[in-house]
């Protein structure tokens, strides 16, 4: 990983005289100017803390802060410890009413929508996910399991044919395959708690700083009419979603008129994972769903 970022940071260097901002989506995002790299915020309504532990050791002048210059050798070695919305930041989302207009905020927890940005992380959990489900479909039948009979089908010696033991043979036609695909594979993996947990957090942290995660106050329709979902989600530009929920901020017309929507994935907060995440262009979550996503994702340390 250190070799590719390295690689990543040679082609800056050789466009910087190209180009006056380059924007890369990796950690804070870099303007390149010559031999250093000036961290800028992602998005205005990010606050960053003046005291940040975990600063001193990527700059020996304190925490990392917007319009810093940072040598380039100091973003490739640290380039893990740095998060795409600042160190320790105060974190701020608005919240969006489906079904009227409210002006309100929520804080969400910096630990875990604002970790750094691993791609290695979210590349090996998305493995992990998608080998877990894989299904084993391809499956050939040996010699011994087709059928056909067991009778020598001539003598050895004496026809001037090839000898031969029975038509099953595999380099006969009808006979089995000698190594073909079996369904006894099993393509399931096993990775580490930690890491699926980082996993989540570095992908709630991508769709933030991206600005593509959506609060909502609640997810309840008066009548469970696909017709009326469908004309909300195109008025709040919420499609190509998935919609975590709490325990009791989603009713049942909610996810009934959600099923022959193709593009909508409802989950409930305990289901969430990176797969689902990063299949979407938005994430969406209801209110109660953030508090309770934040204390399930703290529990599992």
């Amino acid at each position: 990983q250190r070799r590719v970022m390295g690689r990543a940071m040679a082609l800056l260097r050789r466009l910087a005289p190209f180009v006056s901002q380059t924007r890369a989506f990796v950690f804070p995002l870099p303007v390149v100017s010559g031999p250093v790299v000036r961290v800028i915020p992602l998005t205005q309504r990010v606050a960053f803390s003046s005291s940040a532990s975990r600063a001193s050791n990527v700059s020996q002048s304190g925490p990392v802060v917007p319009g810093q210059i940072l040598p380039v050798p100091l973003i490739e070695k640290n380039w893990w410890s740095l998060p795409a919305v600042g160190l320790h930041a105060k974190l701020t989302a608005p919240v969006l009413g489906l079904n009227s207009d409210i002006s309100e905020t929520i804080e969400l927890n910096s630990e875990i929508f604002g970790v750094p940005l691993r791609r290695d992380i979210l590349h090996n959990v998305v493995v992990y996910q998608r080998n877990n489900k894989r299904p084993v479909l391809a499956h050939s039948k040996t010699k011994a399991e087709v059928a056909g009979s067991g009778k020598k089908p001539w003598k050895q010696k004496g026809t001037g044919r090839a000898r031969v033991g029975y038509r099953r043979n595999p380099i006969w036609r009808g006979g089995g395959a000698a190594h073909g695909p079996r369904n006894t594979v099993n393509f399931s993996q096993s990775l580490p708690k930690k890491v699926r947990t980082l996993g989540l957090k570095v992908a709630l942290s991508a769709k933030y700083a991206e600005g593509l995660l959506t609060v909502v106050d609640q997810a309840s329709l008066v009548e469970p009419k696909t017709k009326i979902l469908d004309s909300l989600l195109t008025a709040k530009d919420l499609h190509n979603s998935v919609i975590m929920h709490g325990d009791n901020d989603m009713n049942s017309n909610f996810k009934l008129a959600s099923r022959n929507i193709p593009d909508l994935t409802i989950l409930s907060y305990r289901a969430a994972n990176v797969l689902a995440i990063l299949k979407h262009k938005r994430l969406v979550i209801t209110k109660e769903g953030v508090r309770q996503l934040e204390a399930e994702i703290l529990r599992r340390k």
